[in-house]
């Protein structure tokens, strides 16, 4: 018996630094190792265990792609630059509610597709540019960045880690949003305290002439109709007839601009 299971997970260890070394590739490399340990074990090629394990996270990863379609379409339109000029046109002058909104901008992106770097990559140049005109040093600016890219990652609807759990366990994806939301909170006003303290921002002028020039007829309802689409998340009822994947399917709909309507 026990020389069977020692003998198994040799081949697996060996079999996976094998094609560690040889291929690169993390995933392919548990792949073979869970198919040679299988075969070792006397249990056969593993077909139905291998499908079950293909789509156990599938919902996982249909949310993380179709999440990542949408902010970058959102992005795309014009609508991400538009709504950071319109904050800074509107509340340059008020130093901490201009922090606290560049901490939800960064918060958003993650918080949609579960991925933190997503954040960085849509509104950090931007958030950056905003931050440098309102005093903050370059240290303060990447601590800024980093913490909030990392918060957004956690934050509700979609954290990758909490619904891997759920997924391996079998069971529903609900009930996490305070959870996740009360530490975040704290941390994230604790962070704009700390990285804002002492910063004295400079003229309103400057900051809009190195902002991108905002896309034609880009309003309110066209900025904001996505994001509160996407909040629908936030009612159980809507939860129970939405799935995460379709809601934001809807919400690639819910708005447009000139390049998408000639």
């Amino acid at each position: 018996m026990y020389g069977s299971t020692i003998f198994t997970a040799i081949v697996i260890v060996v079999v996976f630094a094998l094609s560690s070394w040889k291929l690169k590739s993390t995933e392919f490399s548990i792949f073979l190792a869970a198919v040679a340990g299988a075969i070792a074990g006397g249990f056969g090629f593993p077909v139905r265990l291998l499908v079950e394990g293909w789509f156990t996270y599938f919902d996982v990863a249909l949310i993380f792609v179709t999440a990542s379609i949408f902010i970058n379409m959102y992005t795309e339109t014009g609508a991400m630059d538009a709504l950071i000029r319109k904050l800074v046109e509107n509340f340059f002058n008020h130093k901490w509610i201009m922090m606290v909104f560049m901490a939800i901008l960064m918060i958003i992106p993650g918080a949609l597709t579960g991925a933190g770097s997503v954040s960085i990559f849509v509104v950090g140049g931007l958030v950056t540019t905003v931050l440098t005109y309102m005093g903050l040093s370059k240290g303060k600016i990447v601590g800024f960045i980093y913490v909030f890219a990392m918060l957004a990652a956690a934050a509700p609807p979609i954290n990758l880690w909490a619904m891997l759990m759920t997924a391996q366990a079998n069971m529903p994806y609900v009930g996490f949003d305070v959870v996740l939301i009360v530490p975040i909170a704290i941390i994230a006003a604790f962070a704009i305290i700390w990285f804002g303290r002492g910063s004295k921002p400079k003229s309103k002028k400057e900051v809009l002439a190195n902002l991108p020039k905002p896309v034609e007829k880009m309003n309110w309802v066209r900025i904001l109709t996505p994001l509160l689409v996407g909040g629908l998340d936030s009612s159980p009822k809507v939860r129970r007839v939405l799935h995460p994947r379709t809601r934001f399917a809807v919400d690639l709909r819910s708005f447009c601009d000139r390049r998408f309507t000639r």
